[in-house]
């Protein structure tokens, strides 16, 4: 009888705590990606800044789902481990999953597209371990996007890219082994690249594809991926290509459907300033997601309202966008 409880007590002190906190709900098939996230989202900076995190009330997350955005993705590369963040984190995810808005939680990986060095490397799957670790248990709602916009050092480092995204999956899978989480082709997120992303061999089946073009907004000039072009019909063909290219690489690699535009923005007054043209750009743009079913997130929460806490619009000219972006559900 005593070696019986001395068994049971060391299996209670040694096996319990490895025990893997598990989410509440069942995981997401990725074919389910765009049923999950709605028609459209916001790319938000709630988590980016520390101004932001420190001005974050969850008025501004029911805000946003008052005007019909399913989805948010909360750009960041603040310290995860720095506790004052990381609970306004968990705030601002806790608030978009009560709001039945999706949360994607993204790291912006600034330090290592500039210098991909083993040690800014291991800085980066720290991070992502430290958050996987944190937000095992929550919801399969909440996604990961493990790098936004990979450029810089990696716009063309194909192999370097891929290597990392290997490394960060094998963290990742370790505490959220049927969360969805995202690779993104280099050149900025751009399909055209797109046949030299591998996928990682831990993505399983809870993967997901982010690509994207117009994060500047519609550029006259071609930069590589698109251009507007004052919306020639040249340009709307090459968007519809790129569309095309991330289509064909999720069928090549049996995951169909399971792509998310992450980042478009209707402003570029730089180069682009005329109102009326940018109503016509967001037109074409939601037109053609509609047409293949993609979600999209449109920048930002920040240049439709500011740090407003009350829906105020910050001009004329993103009320209408608001009221053009309201005729897509």
């Amino acid at each position: 009888m005593q070696q019986l409880v001395a068994a049971l007590l060391l299996w209670c002190f040694c096996v319990v705590p490895f025990v893997r906190a598990l989410p509440p709900d069942t995981p997401i098939p990725p074919s389910q990606l765009r049923t999950l996230l709605g028609a459209r989202g916001l790319d938000v900076d709630f988590l980016k800044y520390d101004y932001e995190v420190a001005a974050y009330t969850t008025t501004k997350m029911h805000c946003l789902r008052s005007y019909g955005f399913t989805h948010v993705r909360l750009r960041t590369d603040l310290d995860i481990t720095n506790q004052s963040f990381a609970l306004v984190a968990d705030r601002v995810i806790q608030d978009a999953l009560n709001a039945g808005v999706v949360p994607i939680l993204a790291k912006i990986g600034d330090a290592y597209k500039e210098d991909p060095s083993p040690a800014q490397l291991q800085a980066y799957l720290d991070w992502w371990q430290s958050a996987a670790t944190r937000y095992a248990n929550y919801s399969h709602r909440l996604l990961f996007d493990t790098m936004i916009e990979p450029g810089v050092k990696l716009a063309k480092d194909y192999d370097t890219l891929n290597k990392m995204f290997e490394k960060v999956f094998h963290v990742m899978r370790q505490t959220n082994p049927t969360r969805l989480l995202s690779i993104a082709p280099a050149h900025h997120s751009c399909p055209s690249v797109l046949q030299y992303l591998v996928v990682p061999s831990e993505a399983g089946n809870y993967w997901y594809l982010e690509w994207h073009c117009f994060a500047s907004g519609p550029q006259n000039k071609t930069t590589g991926c698109v251009g507007w072009d004052d919306g020639s019909n040249a340009a709307r063909q090459l968007f519809t290509t790129r569309v095309e290219e991330a289509r064909s690489f999720m069928r090549s690699n049996n995951n169909p459907g399971a792509d998310w535009y992450g980042a478009v923005n209707w402003m570029n007054h730089e180069n682009y300033p005329n109102p009326q043209g940018q109503l016509e750009f967001v037109k074409f743009i939601m037109d053609t997601v509609t047409s293949y079913n993609t979600a999209i997130a449109w920048i930002s929460y920040e240049a439709m309202w500011g740090s407003s806490n009350n829906c105020t619009f910050l001009n004329s000219d993103t009320q209408q966008i608001m009221n053009l972006l309201g005729k897509y559900n």
